[in-house]
């Protein structure tokens, strides 16, 4: 499981992008839904992991994880600080 933030890509590139990883068959969540650009990528192999997302905005992701080897559920989030006091009030 990983997370790429500050990417600002356009949706109709993560596919691309997603692809270049070479990280087949794993699954991807971003915040791109949520603004003009994903600034977060949340990546995960489906093999090891069950990955729910919970919420997002533009400047975060929060999922939940479910670790099969281990039956561990973990919550996090991925944050994105934009450049302005005034953009991040909302964190």
């Amino acid at each position: 499981m990983f997370s790429l933030v500050e990417t600002k890509l356009h949706e109709t590139n993560l596919k691309k992008v997603q692809n270049g990883l070479e990280v087949n068959k794993w699954h991807f969540i971003s915040n791109g839904s949520n603004t003009n650009a994903a600034r977060i990528i949340v990546g995960w192999d489906p093999q090891e992991f069950v990955v729910v997302s919970v919420n997002s905005s533009s400047k975060w992701v929060t999922c939940r994880a479910h670790m099969r080897s281990r039956d561990i559920v973990i919550t996090m989030s991925f944050f994105y600080g934009h450049n302005t006091p005034a953009a991040r009030q909302e964190m």
